[in-house]
């Protein structure tokens, strides 16, 4: 049996030029090229903030490292792929009605009035991380060290970088601590507090080294705990 044909004005409508994409993706072209545009100026502008403050925080470079020059570039470029990458992810629906749902709980006054019992609670799971210590001693143990050994070893290796954390040896002898170009305190080498001072990135590597094995015996003796 054959189907009735369509009446012409509806042929005509449904039939579309050789080469012509559909309207939606007419209107979805542009739309993808604003959004990626918006990104790429997003990283373009955290990256200039980024080089700005490191202007800043080193004096117009004046306590720049020369050679520590390819760290701070390459941290420059990631933080502008980075920002590129959250801000497309942002732009999508899903992802951006979650992020602006979240400020909002987070900001309001419902919740507000719990954080003097939240704030204790996201303590204990972010930095003590109690919830794996439930799951075993050896267990925790290896993620306090990966964890605490690459927080610390950030907040060390980035100031430096960026020539915010210098130290400068004053006329007695004493060492003082730099940061952002304010001079903070004066200690002795020889003594034990300045020996962890000058050292601390040592100890956070050793931290860091000591989880990564903890892991790495775990995952290769046992494999069916993992």
């Amino acid at each position: 049996m054959e189907q009735p044909a369509l009446p012409s004005h509806e042929a005509a409508s449904n039939r579309m030029p050789s080469g012509q994409p559909h309207t939606h993706r007419q209107r979805g072209v542009p739309f993808a090229v604003g959004l990626r545009t918006r990104s790429i100026v997003s990283g373009i502008v955290a990256a200039a903030l980024l080089t700005l403050l490191i202007a800043i925080g080193s004096r117009g470079f004046h306590w720049f490292d020369a050679a520590l020059i390819g760290y701070a570039v390459a941290t420059i470029f990631a933080t502008a792929a980075v920002t590129y990458k959250y801000t497309f992810w942002l732009a999508r629906p899903p992802t951006g009605r979650y992020w602006r749902r979240s400020w909002q709980l987070f900001l309001s006054y419902a919740n507000f009035r719990r954080y003097s019992v939240l704030i204790p609670a996201a303590i204990g799971d972010l930095f003590a991380q109690t919830f794996i210590r439930r799951r075993g001693l050896y267990r925790w143990i290896t993620h306090q060290c990966i964890f605490w050994g690459v927080i610390l070893s950030c907040l060390i290796t980035f100031p430096l970088t960026f020539g915010w954390l210098r130290f400068t040896q004053t006329t007695t002898g004493l060492y003082r601590i730099w940061f952002f170009g304010f001079g903070l305190i004066a200690l002795p080498a020889n003594s034990p507090f300045g020996f962890v001072v000058i050292h601390a990135l040592d100890f956070t590597a050793v931290l860091l080294f000591i989880g990564l094995v903890m892991a790495f015996h775990r995952r290769f003796h046992d494999l069916a705990l993992v």
